[in-house]
């Protein structure tokens, strides 16, 4: 090491019984400064996995440093989200891992990727501008859920009046959840660390699926293979699966399609044409937007830009969310 102007130190995160969650930077040796952030990835606890997981981040690294590019803007407080830094909320023991996604603008609805799978309330498409934010790496899981709202996985079961459980564990995403309920999720997040969380907005939550500034343009939210980046009806075994198994997309957000649909704050309605900046849906309603598709559907629902809408007080086995931190 003699010599060396900068190094690589990787930073792991236990994150279930045998996965972790791995980051790495490049820090100043002279200065100790912060001179880049990898995305998170979530690896197998293995010495293959860990190894595999650091060498991946040591490459996007260099990548990124070759080529100027940053996700981030330096800060080093692994709690702190003013410099827009990934982040892990901490409240209530959940370890939440925070995505920053850098605001911009996209065209929202029905685009040339789709093909002909679009449906008709997916248009008009739209230039679409949203403000920058932070959005949970994954969706809320059962053991995050309960840790905030004090009931289980069987307990929403009830709530729901139904008789099965569809993928049951500490990893698995939350669902028998209704808009309401997630709601209140967000509220006793916020009033807790006195940060503002609160449900996506229909066009934060496409704007992150497709890949922020980083916009792949592909179909499914990371990649163009469905069964790469979802759990669907194709190949879920008619259950959920434990968050982040499948890619994730440029972000590093993993199950923006499949595993479970994701609540939004919108009320469903008509896109408007004029309504372009931070949009956040009709005025009123009787339903509420949710997205992404979930373990029960088919690859066609699992797109981008699919809206679909329940009443606020649904609660169902496909049917869960993630949060936003403005």
């Amino acid at each position: 090491m003699t010599g060396a102007s900068s190094i690589i130190v990787a930073e792991a995160a236990l994150y279930g019984s045998d996965r972790i969650i791995v980051t790495a930077k490049i820090i100043d040796v002279e200065t100790a400064r912060i001179e880049n952030t990898s995305r998170p990835k979530v690896a197998s606890t293995s010495d293959d996995g860990m190894a595999k997981a650091c060498a991946e981040l040591a490459i996007e690294l260099l990548g990124m440093t070759r080529n100027t590019g940053s996700y981030t803007s330096g800060g080093s407080s692994a709690n702190s989200y003013s410099s827009g830094q990934d982040f892990t909320e901490t409240a209530f023991g959940i370890n939440m891992k925070m995505v920053y996604v850098e605001g911009g603008s996209f065209t929202m609805g029905c685009t040339g990727e789709q093909g002909s799978d679009c449906d008709d309330d997916e248009s008009p498409n739209r230039y679409t501008k949203v403000n920058s934010f932070y959005i949970g790496m994954l969706e809320v899981t059962q053991s995050q859920w309960e840790k905030v709202m004090g009931t289980t996985i069987y307990q929403q079961k009830s709530k729901a009046g139904a008789s099965n459980t569809y993928g049951t564990g500490p990893d698995y995403p939350m669902y028998y959840v209704s808009w309401e309920e997630t709601k209140e999720f967000c509220a006793r997040l916020s009033r807790q660390t006195g940060k503002n969380y609160s449900l996506p907005t229909e066009a934060e939550w496409e704007y992150a699926a497709r890949g922020g500034k980083k916009n792949e343009g592909t179909k499914y939210a990371g990649g163009w293979s469905i069964g790469d980046v979802a759990w669907y009806s194709d190949n879920s075994g008619s259950s959920t699966h434990v968050c982040g198994t499948k890619q994730a997309n440029a972000l590093g957000i993993y199950d923006m399609s499949g595993n479970v649909w994701e609540w939004c704050e919108d009320w469903y309605g008509p896109y408007l044409s004029y309504d372009t900046d931070n949009p956040k849906g009709a005025s009123s309603g009787s339903c509420r937007v949710n997205r992404g598709g979930g373990w029960g559907h088919g690859a066609r629902i699992c797109r981008v830009s699919d809206r679909n809408y329940l009443t606020p007080d649904s609660r169902g086995n496909y049917l869960g969310f993630r949060v936003v931190l403005h």
